[in-house]
């Protein structure tokens, strides 16, 4: 407040002009001085209604993790958090990727909550054994969702799948002229199309198939001059219903392929099988271009990190994650549920026969419904009786 007061003059402004201000914002400064004044008189004398105790978050903790497309979606819902939860004041900030399990377990920062883009691998496994050995509390794992990123080619291309090796080749600065025969194509030089260098299928990408390898294990490709830059997956799809020599990348998150359009199955190795990408919500941890959204929380985290964690997974923070191209968990939980559904309904699923009162008859066909809905598809004879 001496400060303000110190420092205060009716011919300095907050904007980047040298203008005058005028009466109103005087008056508007010296009303925001007199404010501090009795906030300040607030916290000498304990007044919780003068120093609004009530807006003044309890803690402050941060989410930590790596850069790339999560940072985005873990901001969102941290504002969104914060705004509901009027005590809480949670804020992700980024460090190296390579180091986000090793900084995790180390507690660096005071980190209670990592951000992750994968499950942990076995090396990372290992070392979180190691600090939280088997008996002990463990880690808890959120997966909030995943992204994935579809390939698509024109109908009449008679090309059925792809390996990562392959599209590293021909998307990479030396790949200029590579023809359709070379991956068991017809005659022609593969045009490739996809989105912008920011985009999340291009981080993706980068990680996935795109990285140069034990020499330079940071570096990456550039891409080829002739790659087409889309500005979504609907303009690419769109150059794909008519170019024939065309190949296409974008994150998919649930639009409709034209029947001029099919996608392509994407294989790890030439040795593995390829996997196509499944067009419904859900999430496929065997997909090879795709990545996973996945909250560590330390065993001795606050209640207030683990209400951050489960806001994650909530039909709130999935609307966000959502609202990113993220395929969320409580959709692939629906879409799970109503595989189950449909089974049943057509009088699949395992037989549970049950017996009970006349008046529970009526009841039970429901009730079967909501465990198909939950858990697994079931039928369920009744016998009634007396």
């Amino acid at each position: 407040v001496a400060s303000d007061l110190a420092g205060f003059d009716r011919r300095r402004v907050c904007s980047r002009r040298n203008d005058t201000l005028p009466e109103a914002s005087v008056a508007a400064r010296w009303a925001w001085i007199t404010l501090r004044c009795v906030m300040a008189a607030g916290f000498a004398f304990g007044l919780d209604g003068l120093c609004f105790a009530s807006q003044i978050p309890d803690r402050s903790w941060k989410v930590l993790g790596g850069v790339g497309w999560v940072y985005p979606v873990v901001r969102d819902q941290a504002k969104a958090f914060n705004r509901d939860e009027k005590r809480a004041n949670v804020s992700p900030e980024r460090w190296n990727d390579k180091e986000n399990i090793e900084q995790f377990i180390a507690g660096k920062l005071g980190c209670e909550v990592l951000y992750h883009r994968a499950l942990p691998s076995d090396a990372e496994q290992k070392a979180l054994t190691a600090r939280w050995p088997d008996g002990e509390e463990q880690p808890e794992l959120f997966v909030v969702g995943q992204v994935r990123i579809a390939v698509v080619v024109n109908r009449g291309n008679p090309v059925k799948h792809v390996t990562l090796a392959q599209i590293r080749d021909l998307l990479r600065i030396d790949g200029a002229g590579k023809q359709w025969r070379e991956i068991g194509g017809g005659a022609g030089a593969i045009k490739p199309y996809g989105e912008g260098q920011f985009s999340v299928s291009r981080v993706v990408m980068r990680l996935a198939c795109m990285m140069v390898g034990a020499s330079r294990p940071r570096a990456s490709y550039d891409y080829r001059e002739e790659y087409v830059e889309c500005p979504d997956g609907d303009a690419v799809l769109e150059r794909l219903r008519t170019d024939r020599n065309g190949i296409g990348f974008f994150l998919y998150s649930g639009q409709e392929i034209p029947p001029q359009v099919k996608l392509l199955a994407v294989a790890k190795s030439p040795d593995s099988e390829p996997v196509a990408l499944e067009i419904a919500p859900v999430i496929q941890k065997d997909y090879p271009l795709s990545e996973l959204l996945v909250l560590y929380l330390r065993p001795d985290a606050s209640p207030e990190s683990k209400a951050f964690c489960e806001f994650a997974m909530s039909p709130a923070g999935a609307a966000i994650a959502r609202s990113h191209g993220v395929t969320t968990a409580l959709e692939d939980a629906e879409a799970a549920a109503e595989k189950r559904l449909a089974l049943a309904r057509a009088g699949q699923g395992i037989p549970v026969h049950a017996a009970g009162p006349k008046t529970l008859r009526l009841l039970m066909p429901e009730v079967a419904l909501e465990y198909v809905r939950a858990h697994e598809a079931i039928q369920v004879p009744y016998a009634a009786s007396e």
